[in-house]
């Protein structure tokens, strides 16, 4: 079985529906093959060149075939395996990814990431092609959130992160939640108290923030 490696990614997957649990798994583990790609990438067009890849692979049939693009890679075959491979959100998500390839990082790349890989990210898990603001406001205020959160708190580049976060602060916080979406919603309710106060959150699951996601998980808040 495919699983993420982040802590937070897992326990999200756990409190995700039983139905909906393996794709949540594989749609999360797929983000972070995509977070690792950019991570080790130190040549823009190389991996421009890594995700064109990758969005043939989602382009290809969901039906199995041996001569498919990514065949025999373990996550390309279980995403079409689940017949998530097409959902609308994966695609997005690469623009998201890409735009971290830039450099120097400037306003329109970072939203572009949010927006992409956040609300890409955020309506592939819901399975929802919706794009009314909805999954886009709370995949961008959590994307941001967590990029700061793999950067240095003195790093310029994750203040303006989380000043761009504070956009979202008001739709997010007048989205009522379906319980089938309680990942999506803990996930956010975390990031948002750190974007509302301004404060560049620290890397990974620490006990404060377990606390809290216990908390938001019972009381929605």
């Amino acid at each position: 079985m495919i699983e993420p490696m982040s802590p937070l990614a897992r326990l999200l997957c756990a409190y995700a529906p039983p139905a909906r649990r393996a794709a949540y798994r594989l749609i999360w583990a797929y983000d972070e093959r995509l977070a690792a790609l950019v991570r080790s990438t130190t040549q823009p067009m190389i991996g421009q060149m890594r995700i064109a890849w990758w969005d043939e692979v989602l382009a290809a049939a969901p039906a199995g075939d041996a001569g498919m693009k990514g065949a025999g890679d373990p996550l390309v075959d279980a995403l079409r395996a689940e017949d998530i491979a097409q959902r609308p959100g994966l695609a997005r998500m690469l623009d998201g990814w890409e735009a971290l390839l830039e450099t120097p990082l400037d306003e329109e790349a970072l939203l572009l990431f949010a927006q992409a890989r956040g609300g890409g990210l955020f309506a592939a898990l819901a399975d929802s092609a919706d794009d009314d603001g909805g999954w886009y406001a709370a995949g961008g205020l959590w994307a941001l959130w967590d990029l700061a959160a793999h950067l240095s708190p003195e790093d310029l580049v994750a203040a303006r992160a989380m000043a761009l976060a504070r956009r979202w602060l008001d739709p997010v916080d007048a989205m009522r939640w379906d319980r089938a979406d309680r990942p999506l919603q803990i996930a956010t309710r975390l990031a948002w108290r750190d974007v509302a106060r301004g404060t560049v959150p620290q890397p990974g699951l620490t006990p404060a923030r377990y606390v809290r996601l216990l908390r938001i998980a019972t009381l929605g808040r």
